[in-house]
């Protein structure tokens, strides 16, 4: 198929670090790849946004299991040391409750065991218990996360078997927690990261329980200069290996023959392989660039009537000064069941939103100039298929509301100190 190198050719949507992996996977198999991405920076979610000298992840903060990545780089005969310098976070955030309590979990046992006693003494005796649980668990369920299934027949394997005590389909990430912990702080502790994946831990499935555990076991880490470092180190990795990556070349059309892709419509440009592999959003990729022949399944009706998660009001702040607050803070509303209830059915705006805050340059001093900070100020908010929320007319609104929640939090008055500023809400 139009090899001219003798080798299988792959072609690549997508340069977010799932396309990047793959790509660098493939080229140390020793196959010919390129990546084609529709914008005009590689990183996909876990981009960058430069605004002056201030530097921000535009998506994720947290890197959990660095050990993964660290295969990746080793399949591809890399260190990933030679490219990445990670630092531990431990307390690995601080979590601020209602009431005024505050809760800081950390990756070790002991001390995280000290920290429940002074917060919830019968919660801290089921920790152990909870924490054995867990970690036959999360040692069960790892092995399926990693093995693809195909085919029906993939469905009987002794480590799915194992695993299947602990699936348990049939309850919630918080009934789970609520069969250990008695306190409601304790069980929000272990469960907001449902909204990790933009879900409520009263509908997120329990197996989702590992997230909050695999905190508790491997840590949290921070990549310096940001999570981007991580697309960057990626990239790199991929060019010491031959792989072309291709900016600003949107996949326009898939051209597919008896249920086979053949080749894709890049920019101007028509790409044939022997392989291809997306690593774009599906319900858009498939939407815009595959006909609805080629589609199955996946009409414009399945499409449109698909179920989103929620979405966020994001504010990335270059402010003059330190900011006394830890790497990640966490701060939740009065009522959290209502605040769910908001932004996932009835898509109305918070007025008392739950909201995190990153002061990374606290860890990083790359991502400031010296003596002042980058913060990053996330809030879970209605995504524009159930929330009928009029972003222009309610931006700056919002905006007031989450400054004053950090003012009467924290005492920050953040906004005379600013000096770049950059929002981002649903689109």
């Amino acid at each position: 198929m139009n090899n001219t190198h003798g080798r299988s050719r792959v072609a690549i949507v997508g340069a977010g670090p799932g396309g990047l992996a793959a790509a660098a996977l493939l080229a140390a198999k020793g196959l010919d790849v390129s990546i084609f991405e529709a914008r005009k920076s590689i990183g996909g979610r876990n981009g960058k946004l430069q605004l002056g000298e201030y530097s921000f992840d535009i998506g994720p903060t947290f890197l959990l299991m660095p050990e993964v990545l660290e295969g990746v780089f080793e399949r591809a005969g890399a260190k990933m040391s030679d490219h990445l310098k990670l630092t531990r976070i431990d307390p690995m955030y601080k979590l601020f409750f209602p009431d005024g309590t505050t809760f800081e979990p950390t990756d070790d046992y002991s001390t995280m065991k000290n920290a429940l006693e002074k917060m919830s003494p019968s919660d801290a005796v089921m920790y152990p218990k909870y924490y054995t649980y867990m970690d036959k668990k999360l040692s069960s369920v790892l092995p399926i996360l990693s093995t693809p299934y195909l085919k029906a027949r993939d469905l009987i394997s002794m480590d799915l078997l194992k695993a299947a005590p602990y699936l348990r389909p049939d309850r919630s990430l918080a009934g789970e927690l609520s069969s250990f912990f008695k306190d409601e702080r304790v069980q929000l502790s272990f469960g907001f990261q449902a909204k990790y994946l933009g879900m409520s831990p009263y509908e997120c499935p329990s197996l989702f329980s590992i997230l909050n555990f695999i905190e508790q076991k491997y840590g949290i880490w921070h990549p310096e200069g940001g999570l981007n470092a991580i697309t960057d180190a990626l990239a790199s990795l991929c060019r010491s290996l031959g792989v072309q990556i291709k900016t600003e070349s949107p996949v326009e059309h898939v051209n597919i023959v008896n249920g086979r892709v053949t080749s894709i419509v890049a920019g101007d440009e028509i790409v044939y392989a022997d392989h291809f592999v997306v690593n774009a959003d599906i319900s858009d990729f498939l939407s815009k660039s595959v006909a609805v022949s080629d589609r199955k399944k996946y009409t414009d009706e399945k499409l449109s009537s698909m179920k989103y998660s929620c979405s966020t009001f994001m504010m990335y702040l270059g402010v003059e000064g330190t900011v006394d607050l830890p790497h990640h803070s966490v701060v939740f509303s009065g009522d959290y069941k209502n605040f769910l209830h908001e932004i996932s059915s009835s898509g109305t705006l918070p007025k008392d939103p739950s909201f995190y805050i990153c002061n990374p340059s606290i860890t990083d001093p790359t991502l400031a100039p010296k003596g002042k900070s980058a913060l990053y100020i996330l809030s879970p908010v209605p995504n524009l298929k159930i929330g009928k929320i009029d972003w222009e007319k309610e931006r700056t609104s919002y905006r007031e509301i989450l400054f004053n929640s950090i003012r009467t939090k924290f005492g920050l008055d953040l906004e005379g100190r600013i000096e770049v500023e950059s929002q981002l809400d649903p689109i």
